[in-house]
């Protein structure tokens, strides 16, 4: 088996855990809507965190031994997430100055007034700096998603600071690591993995650090048939599957970055025909805008939500009963009218997506990586 320095099914498994987030959150009834697979899919981040960790660690695990090193990858860091991320509160802080201008000049209801809570000056400075998920607020602030790469920054701090001063010692500090950050969420999450802006940090953790402990143990090759290797995909699959469905709601999603350990280590080998699936060009381009995907699918949603408000008063905004849940989603009155809604959100969020990725983020962090190569050598 060839061992890619890019790993093309990894890529595609990330795009799809994306599309899975992105339905997860769009709080639209529809024949999805009701499947534990889909309620407990805020696992899949995760998936983000074990797969940043294995990449990463390929990439940098025999470097940062100085401090120029150090102030490269820090800045190719900032580049990769970043840009985005502030155009995602740009995009949210006019939404917002459109409230107040809404508010203040025509008198329509609202449930909040403008820049309170979520949507703070001060939670926005924070988001600004990257630290508006490390214990600053407790509550999830402006771009909902962006809790994660809040927590990832200091991760990938946390991971060149243990490469430049331990280097020798990395895989057993991983492992380390990942046990204490297990143990701290057994008594810290309160009923399972969704901690977010509160012990995110620690979920963080041990998520990346599994992607390290795998980097550094796993072998070049697995000599095992095509066959052999597609069954073995198809199980790891079904595993994941009935994992998040049966137990992502309860203390056992504590278990995830395991799962998805196990998850990567198979396919960063491309064993089957699972991985030959996950090589098509729409699965890719799916892996290629997945970061996109992820952080500016929430931006959209608000718009749905502010303009459903404004035009219809809520008129489609129910009570959920469903205990795996939002307390409040979008309801058309039919599942089908749901689908169909999905189909146009996830249709739009994929556009958009490859339209920021190619015009915005992408020569953005090319910049980056040139400024940073430039001058930290």
């Amino acid at each position: 088996m060839k061992n890619f320095q890019r790993y093309e099914v990894l890529d595609g498994l990330r795009g799809i855990c994306a599309l899975f987030v992105c339905i997860l959150h769009a709080r639209i009834f529809s024949h999805l809507y009701g499947l534990d697979f889909i309620r407990n899919a805020y696992l899949f981040v995760d998936f983000f965190f074990v797969l940043s960790g294995f990449v990463i660690c390929i990439s940098y695990k025999h470097k940062l031994q100085d401090k120029t090193q150090l102030a490269n990858f820090t800045i190719k860091r900032i580049g990769r997430i970043w840009p985005l991320h502030i155009l995602t509160i740009l995009a949210l802080l006019a939404i917002e100055l459109s409230k107040y201008y809404i508010l203040s000049n025509t008198g329509t209801d609202s449930e909040s007034s403008a820049f309170i809570g979520r949507f703070s000056v001060e939670a926005l400075v924070a988001n600004v700096f990257l630290i508006h998920s490390v214990g600053f607020f407790d509550y999830l602030t402006w771009n909902n998603p962006s809790w994660s790469i809040s927590v990832e920054f200091f991760t990938y701090l946390i991971f060149a600071s243990v490469v430049f001063c331990l280097k020798s010692k990395l895989k057993e500090l991983s492992l380390f690591i990942v046990a204490v950050s297990l143990v701290a969420l057994i008594f810290l999450a309160p009923k399972n993995m969704d901690v977010t802006y509160d012990y995110g940090l620690i979920r963080c953790l041990s998520g990346f650090f599994v992607g390290v402990f795998i980097c550094l143990w796993r072998n070049q090759s697995l000599n095992i048939s095509f066959n052999k290797g597609s069954f073995i995909e198809l199980l790891v699959i079904v595993l994941v599957y009935l994992f998040i469905s049966e137990l992502g709601a309860n203390k056992y999603s504590l278990l995830s970055p395991l799962v998805f350990g196990f998850a990567v280590w198979i396919f960063s080998y491309e064993l089957g025909y699972i991985s030959k699936i996950l090589k098509h060009k729409f699965i890719q381009t799916l892996g290629v805008l997945s970061f996109t995907m992820y952080m500016i699918h929430s931006v959209i949603l608000t718009v749905i939500w502010r303009v459903n408000t404004l035009l219809t008063q809520n008129e489609y905004i129910v009570e959920s009963s469903n205990v795996h849940g939002y307390g409040k989603i979008m309801h058309f009155g039919s599942p089908y009218l749901g689908d169909l809604f999905l189909i146009c959100y996830i249709g739009f969020v994929i556009v958009l997506s490859s339209i920021v990725y190619n015009k915005y983020e992408e020569p953005l962090r090319i910049k980056f990586n040139q400024f940073a190569n430039r001058n930290f050598k």
